[in-house]
């Protein structure tokens, strides 16, 4: 997560709930060509409710993790407007979370 926080613009790209669902599908063991990833993710939202929906829908799977913390895991709008604190601290819990995975 570090490396992310120190290029330019990383909130952006974890706005739309795509790169945050692929997370969420690695620590999960979700991806690959059997497994299908994380459903109800729209890959390319086109809307904010779209983009909503997908960072929804993770917060949504990262609430049934027993480990993981449960600061942040109702901020869908800080995640979406990209507010880079809770980010950080999302990001955080999730590898504190899933151990090495993230």
């Amino acid at each position: 997560p570090e490396h992310l926080m120190a290029t330019a613009g990383p909130t952006s790209e974890l706005a739309d709930g795509v790169t945050l669902a692929r997370l969420v599908e690695v620590c999960e063991n979700l991806r690959g060509s059997r497994r299908g990833g994380l459903p109800g993710i729209d890959k390319f939202p086109r809307t904010g409710a779209a983009k909503l929906a997908n960072i929804r829908r993770c917060l949504e799977v990262l609430r049934g993790v027993p480990s993981m913390p449960l600061e942040h895991l109702w901020s869908e709008a800080a995640v979406r407007q990209g507010e880079a604190h809770v980010l950080r601290a999302l990001l955080l819990n999730m590898r504190r979370a899933y151990n090495h995975h993230v």
